[in-house]
């Protein structure tokens, strides 16, 4: 998923960051880029079937 072309624009876009240091998550959530980019369905599908809870466990160690 790190290796999306919408994914990278969105990590590198300064008004998401910007949104994400202020902890206006509902913004980034709201956000037309982000909306637009979440609407593609191969992103959706590769974001549905992305393992969060073992990205997590590896994030934190376990």
């Amino acid at each position: 998923m790190t290796q999306n072309a919408r994914i990278i624009a969105l990590r590198d876009d300064p008004e998401i960051i910007y949104l994400i240091q202020e902890q206006r998550f509902l913004d980034v959530l709201q956000n037309p880029k982000l909306i637009e980019a979440m609407n593609d369905p191969a992103l959706a599908a590769e974001v549905r079937s992305f393992d969060f809870q073992k990205a997590l466990d590896y994030a934190l160690g376990r």
